[in-house]
This record gives structure tokens, sequence and C-alpha cells, in this order.
């Protein structure tokens, strides 16, 4: 189609969101901020209740080791920061993982919170899942398959990982964050043409892809508005 005596700057389609993406919105986008947080609090303000059925009923039992190690995940987070954490990394990406460390008896004496993102599913054909492994390289930590529980919400497409609420709206959070980061651009720095761009002869289709390219690479993107 021949152009007109005009031309448009054009545009890439950004990237989606990667896990490690979704968890980072967390901190970028105040409304999902607000909402994921509200929730978190929501639900670390459950207290933990521990009953034993018998053939009259149930009693409630006040002293557990099981209610101790949910008191008191680990010596560096409360509780109640555990399943605030917990839930932000269910709502985020669907998926979260309690690493399992056990004591000289074999009892699950803390419980741990890693990076859902780093965690990798070790698949098996008897078991389903034979192990994890944390982290990539040289560095990584593999785990048995019952030294971690893993918490994920279904997957259509892959029943290894979970899918998360942010990520069913990873385009609405894409838009609100670039929109956000363009009008902030724009009266910190409006990098616009008041007025016509003109030439003094007519540009041959080379000439003109050659100016919108320039002018693109100069000008286009969030971070030029």
């Amino acid at each position: 189609a021949p152009h007109g005596g005009f031309f448009g700057g054009g545009g890439s389609i950004p990237q989606d969101r990667n896990t490690e993406g979704f968890l980072r919105a967390y901190g970028e986008i105040g409304w999902l901020y607000a909402v994921v947080f509200r929730i978190a609090l929501g639900c670390s303000e459950v207290k933990w209740r521990l009953y034993e059925t018998n053939g009259n009923g149930r009693t409630q039992l006040t002293k557990h080791p099981i209610l101790k190690l949910l008191n008191f995940v680990n010596p560096f987070q409360t509780s109640n920061e555990f399943i605030e954490l917990h839930t932000i990394y269910q709502d985020l990406i669907g998926e979260c993982h309690w690493i399992l460390n056990f004591n000289a008896l074999g009892e699950p004496a803390e419980i741990w919170l890693p990076y859902p993102h780093l965690m990798s599913v070790v698949p098996d054909k008897q078991k389903f899942i034979k192990g994890y492994v944390y982290g990539k390289g040289p560095g990584a930590t593999p785990f048995d398959a019952d030294e971690v529980i893993y918490f994920k919400y279904p997957n259509p497409l892959n029943q290894y990982h979970g899918l998360g609420p942010a990520q069913a709206i990873g385009i609405d959070l894409d838009a609100e964050n670039f929109s956000g980061q363009w009008n902030r651009n724009f009266f910190y720095n409006s990098a616009r043409p008041d007025g016509v761009i003109q030439f003094e002869h007519f540009l041959s289709d080379e000439q003109f892809e050659k100016v919108k390219k320039e002018w693109g690479d100069r000008y286009k993107g969030v971070s030029k508005a």
C-alpha cells in the first residue's frame, strides 16, 4: 500500500510475563498489590485448630506437634507472615511449595517457603512426581518428593504447574503498568513534535522507511514518551 504524507511510529508486541514477572507485578501495580495483600492478610488471621475424631464426634486438641509447627514455622518467619507469603504466591502464579526440614526423629520441625519461580518439578512415569529442584546450575538443590508439600491451582495445559488468577489478567496488568509509565513520562517529557515534519522534496520509499525507523529509534517507547 502506498504511504501518504505522514507516518506512524509503529510498535512491537511486548513479551508475555514469566512467573518471575508476575511476582514483580505485585510491587509495580498498586491495585494488584492492594487486592492480593488484603486476601493474604485475611488468610493469615485465621487461627489453626486441630480436631481428633472418634465414634462420638470430634474433640479439639489444644496441644500437638503439628500445631506447634504451624504456629512456629521457622526461626525467621512468623506464622502470619508465612501464610501471607504463601497466599501471595498462590494468587500471583498459582503455586507454592512448603519445604520440610526434619529433626533427628524424622519429624518435620521447620517449614520453609522457597521462591516458587526457582522450583522445578522432576516428572516420573510411575509416581508422577519424582522430586523437585531448587535453583539452576551447579548450585541447584534437589529435594525428594516427601520433602516438599506442593500447593497449586489447576492448570488445564500443565498439570505439573499451577495457574494463578493474576496470570489470567496478564494483558490487563501490562496495560496498567505501561499506561502508568507513559503518563508519568508524558508529564516529565512530552517528546512529540508540536507541528508538522516537512521535507523540501518528495521521499522515495527507501528514504521514507529510513526516516520512519530513525524517528522510532529516537522517540518510540514508554521511556521516551
